[in-house]
């Protein structure tokens, strides 16, 4: 709550503080319907209780906010293995993508990151979590199935 005074008899005027979301990704970075495929394959296979549903929302959250999804997912399941009482694992996974949350555990040196950042841009990896960078290998094949974790160990 923020308060000013006004010009007229000196009143204050209260303000309402509005909490400001990331940006929509620009049209020039949409992904094509490939990587949506694959993403939407990534959060069916997460295993959670209750079962993720990929419901409108879920859909209509992924192309606007395209570059907060590795942050949402590696989120997402780390929420689910700490135990935090995710009752909705679709409502976590919009809230992060729309507010670019990331996860606690995925606090990278600055190197690292900007490396991520790059090879994310150039469509070499497709999320990381902690230490693990995912990416895709190959050309076509089935939906998600040519998916690889690498490890920095």
């Amino acid at each position: 709550m923020v308060s000013c005074w006004s010009g007229r008899g000196g009143k204050a005027v209260s303000q309402v503080q509005k909490r400001s979301l990331p940006e929509p990704v620009e049209k020039s970075v949409q992904p094509s319907q490939q990587e949506v495929q694959d993403v939407l394959q990534q959060l069916r296979e997460i295993p959670c209780t209750p079962q993720f549903r990929l419901n409108w929302e879920i859909q209509q959250t992924l192309k606007p906010y395209w570059q907060n999804i590795p942050g949402a997912i590696a989120y997402l399941k780390e929420a689910l293995r700490t135990g935090k009482g995710v009752k909705s694992p679709e409502a976590v996974f919009v809230v992060a993508c729309k507010e670019g949350r990331k996860p606690e555990s995925a606090q990278v040196k600055s190197a690292v990151k900007d490396w991520f950042e790059w090879a994310y841009k150039q469509r070499i990896v497709i999320a990381m979590s902690g230490e693990v960078v995912y990416t895709r290998l190959g050309g076509g094949g089935g939906v998600g199935g040519n998916d690889a974790a690498v490890s920095g160990d």
